[in-house]
């Protein structure tokens, strides 16, 4: 028996909302034949409301995304050169889009909630091998095991939006090529579509997180096409996307779909960010969702130096995989800087810790650390020492 089946639409309506989740209202629409006709009703307005009131994809550059990427599934239009989809696209920007095609929206719920367990699946994954690695040795007086327990702290309203943003532009792009592939876009408009970094306004930097995901999603199991120079369409690129023309587009994947993705762990999405100095001071505030984490740009720089420095070159700092698999391009400031791989609380008095973990700033504490030292610590990370 249906247990929605005696419960007014206005309750399940509610229900639906207050959930915020696209895997369980996803799940709940399997399970009950009842939500499933109430949600029918008027299913463009729910997911709209859904996408609003979820805190992750509310914020608005993936809530941007979600509506190109709904364009490209709408049977209302048919976009013959990807300017004239640009166009349309940039149009309906600040414009609420409601559709009545219920085919139409449970296939976005079905792609919100995929995007939703590739995104807790990949987290997870990188983690894992954060903590693996940061708890073999010691940073400062930062021990093995308190590194390990820092890095295993709960992820961070950033680090999901980013995780989410990545996957979002991933999904887009592909659906953006698969679609003009289909209706036989003309030569120009599909070099503009490979040149998604450059329209949809992401630089080198940024471009290295959506490269980071899909570098993760290889490992889980996916196959995506790269397109760098010189190197096979399988080949993952052993430096980081910003070595390359900024025509170079981002990973295509044909298919999104993850073995046995229903049994990855998924929990709620963390809150989104009080707007008070502490949260501000370490970058954890919603204007830093598809933004460049501020170590990328350091290690951008120091392992260029660090390759270069000697007469005979060595271009093992250069090589970006491993810090791909670890998160750290993904991870936020405080998780970095409380496993001691970045200086950023370093002038008094000292910036209150996020989640009040005095221990940390503390055990860091205001000392000088010298820059050969920061290098051992990256070093150490990709299984290289100096």
């Amino acid at each position: 028996m249906d247990p929605f089946e005696r419960l007014p639409a206005e309750l399940i309506n509610h229900i639906i909302l207050f959930a915020a989740d696209f895997v369980g209202i996803e799940s709940l629409l399997t399970a009950s034949p009842r939500v499933h006709a109430v949600f029918l009703d008027r299913p463009g307005l729910l997911l709209q409301e859904l996408v609003a009131s979820n805190s992750i994809s509310s914020a608005a550059p993936i809530q941007e995304i979600i509506q190109k990427v709904w364009l490209l599934h709408s049977p209302s239009f048919n976009f013959h050169s990807v300017e004239e989809y640009i166009q349309y696209a940039e149009s309906v920007h600040d414009q609420p889009s409601i559709y009545s095609d219920g085919a139409e929206v449970l296939q976005m719920l079905h792609i919100s909630a995929q995007i939703q367990r590739l995104a807790c699946k990949c987290l997870w994954t990188m983690q894992q091998n954060f903590i693996s690695v940061v708890s073999a040795s010691p940073a400062g007086r930062l021990s093995g095991p308190i590194r390990a327990q820092k890095a295993a702290k709960p992820f961070s309203w950033v680090e999901e939006s980013n995780m989410h943003w990545a996957l979002w532009h991933l999904r887009h792009y592909s659906d953006l090529h698969n679609y003009a592939s289909r209706l036989d876009w003309p030569e120009h408009s599909m070099k503009k579509v490979n040149e998604y970094h450059i329209w949809n306004k992401i630089k080198g930097l940024t471009a290295e997180v959506i490269s980071t995901v899909a570098a993760v999603l290889s490992d889980l199991g996916l196959s995506p096409i790269y397109s760098y120079p010189y190197l096979g369409e399988h080949e993952e690129s052993i430096q980081g996307v910003w070595w390359y023309r900024s025509e170079t587009p981002p990973p295509l994947f044909y298919s999104f779909d993850l073995e046995g993705s229903m049994d990855i762990a998924i929990w709620p999405s963390p809150p989104i960010p009080s707007d008070d100095i502490v949260i501000d001071a370490w970058h954890l505030d919603v204007s830093r969702c598809g933004q460049t984490p501020p170590h990328l740009e350091w290690y951008k720089n120091w392992a260029r130096i660090r390759a270069y420095e000697r007469q005979i070159p060595n271009y093992t700092p250069l090589r970006i995989q491993p810090y791909r698999r670890l998160g750290v391009f993904i991870w936020d400031v405080w998780r970095m800087y409380s496993t001691g791989l970045i200086m950023w609380n370093s002038r008094p008095p000292l910036i209150p810790a996020p989640d009040w973990d005095a221990e940390v700033g503390e055990l860091i504490g205001l000392g000088h650390v010298a820059m050969v030292e920061w290098h051992s610590r990256w070093l150490t990370l990709a299984g290289t020492t100096c």
